[in-house]
């Protein structure tokens, strides 16, 4: 195991083993550690500590203690993240199972966060993708916002590139994704993001913006379609949230540079899907960092290897397609998502 995934996998170690990991605690933990990778699962850790002060959980419940919501019985939790958590719930009315997103009582009560829910969610209604999970219903039971949105049945694509690169997908069993040099793979690779921009190129017709596209928030439904979630929701994390550095790492690492790029919602998802790109074919990230310290550094030299240098194989064409999406330059980038999925059309059909 190198030094970076030695060092993810005790800042892992650590994060999991307390619900509310402690500096006190950390030190205890840290006599544990292996001296060369010491210091950098300390500051790793302690960004986490520090992270989780400013956006505290609700407590220890697995369930939601806040008011009923009519017309929706609450099943289990199925997910949980810096906004909300998720349920998995069924619909009264339809009888049909839903999930039901609830914000986090803390961002609810932001300054301007409900206004921007309420005129969010009014827009979501509007889209109407097959790559893009529909919202049902977007509301509030007394200090609580929700969405109640589309329940799809899969893995993220985080969950699904961890398994990849834990594993070799060719000896342990098939998969959506391959990210290999063999050709097949490849535009399986490609066609896939390609479906995810043809999702955006739609989202942003109607004014819709992510602003917090990572695998996360990509889902790999059936037949390995992708189905992308939190529109909206993200947008108004953001605006919580101006400061790029109080952004977690997961989330700084398919961000802009905040010093040479404008922050339009279009922007921001751009150059997120030049990263998941680079990410889909190489299972690594380009700029990749422990810190956001780290990140931030990484993006503002601006340098990268090719993705055909990590995985050879790789065509040229699909490298500049890679190197135009993270050019240093704003204006040297994708200015719009139907550009982006074009040049994708393009490579797909050998041209």
């Amino acid at each position: 195991m190198d030094k970076s995934s030695r060092i993810e996998a005790r800042v892992a170690e650590f994060l999991g083993a307390a619900a509310t990991p402690t500096v006190q605690e950390l030190e205890a933990f840290l006599a544990l550690v292996d001296p060369d990778i010491r210091e950098d699962v300390s500051d790793a850790c302690r960004t986490a500590i520090t992270l989780q002060s400013l956006f505290p959980s609700r407590g220890g419940s697995t369930m939601w203690t806040g008011k009923a919501l009519p017309g929706y019985v609450l099943e289990r939790l199925i997910g949980e993240g810096g906004m909300g958590r998720v349920y998995l719930a069924r619909q009264e009315t339809l009888g049909r199972q839903v999930a039901i997103k609830v914000v986090r009582s803390d961002k609810a009560h932001s300054v301007g966060l409900r206004a921007r829910f309420e005129r969010e969610s009014k827009l979501l209604a509007t889209l109407d993708h097959p790559s893009i999970v529909k919202v049902f219903d977007a509301g509030s039971a007394g200090t609580e916002d929700f969405f109640a949105m589309e329940y799809v049945e899969g893995v993220s694509l985080r969950d699904e590139l961890q398994r990849l690169r834990e594993r070799d997908p060719r000896r342990d069993g098939p998969s959506h994704l391959l990210p290999t040099s063999d050709s097949r793979s490849v535009g399986r690779c490609v066609r896939f993001l390609a479906e995810v921009l043809g999702a955006i190129v739609h989202a942003h017709g109607r004014g819709v913006f992510h602003r917090d596209l990572k695998p996360e928030n990509v889902l790999i439904g059936e037949g390995g379609r992708p189905r992308i979630v939190d529109f909206g929701l993200a947008s108004a994390a953001a605006s919580v949230s101006s400061i790029e550095g109080d952004r977690p790492v997961g989330t700084l690492l398919y961000m802009p540079p905040p010093t040479r790029s404008g922050h339009s919602g279009a922007a921001r998802d751009l150059w997120a899907l030049g990263i998941i790109l680079y990410e889909l074919l190489t299972l690594k990230r380009p700029f990749d960092g422990i810190t956001p310290a780290d990140v931030v550094a990484k993006l503002e030299v601006g340098a990268f290897d090719r993705a055909s240098t990590i995985r050879p194989g790789i065509p040229a064409d699909l490298d500049r397609v890679i190197q135009k999406a993270l050019a240093y330059s704003t204006e040297d980038r994708y200015s719009t998502a139907a550009e982006f999925e074009q040049d994708l059309q393009r490579f797909l059909a050998g041209e």
